[in-house]
């Protein structure tokens, strides 16, 4: 039994925490000064929306807590320990806006067993890391071998 779970990240790259973010660096390694190019390019940072340029409605600037550039690096520093999780039978691949789970099994019963746990596990992964899996765009898709009619 082969099947696969397709993971989407609802606006992943918005939800990333900066504080979060920058505890992943530090476990794996990165201090210095390109440790603290990365704090300095995510702390203090400001945004304000421009409803109408001609008429001017601003908002106020609020300081941003959350989110790296769209397809930088730091989505997939964010999620790399994933892989690690992945039972006997299962394999994660990572993509910076999304997660695909491959499950295997020989027999349907452990192939569904497996392939429950492993969503859930990373599901509540996602939470405790401040992401949510967008469900309309997650998809589950099981392959099936039939064999039509013979060769000979």
């Amino acid at each position: 039994m082969v099947g696969g779970i397709f993971c989407d990240l609802h606006k992943a790259f918005d939800c990333i925490n900066h504080a979060v973010l920058l505890e992943k660096l530090k476990f794996y390694g990165v201090s210095g000064k390109f440790y603290n190019l990365v704090k300095s390019y995510l702390d203090e940072r400001y945004q304000t929306v421009i409803i109408s340029y001609n008429n001017g409605i601003e908002s106020t600037w609020e300081k941003i807590k959350q989110g790296v550039p769209q397809g930088s690096i730091f989505s997939l520093v964010y999620i790399n320990v994933l892989p690690k999780l992945a039972p006997t039978g299962t394999k994660i691949l990572l993509y910076t806006d999304g997660t695909s789970i491959i499950v295997t099994s020989p027999n349907l019963e452990n192939y569904e067993k497996q392939s429950n746990r492993i969503f859930r596990g990373i599901n509540y992964w996602f939470k405790l890391n401040q992401l949510v899996l967008n469900y309309n765009k997650t998809h589950y898709l099981q392959f099936n071998t039939k064999i039509v009619g013979s060769m000979f």
